[in-house]
């Protein structure tokens, strides 16, 4: 019983850290510098 929760929050641990990982990309993505930086044209509506 205490093996099968410990492997539940490792798993809600790696799932935490993804999203996390995926946040910090994201923001970095859409800073106009980087975007700049690598030719992307920013859409305004």
């Amino acid at each position: 019983m205490g093996e099968s929760r410990a492997q539940a929050r490792r798993i809600i641990s790696r799932v935490i850290a993804a999203v996390a990982v995926t946040d910090v990309a994201y923001r970095l993505f859409v800073r106009e510098s980087l975007r700049r930086a690598l030719g992307i044209e920013a859409e305004h509506a």
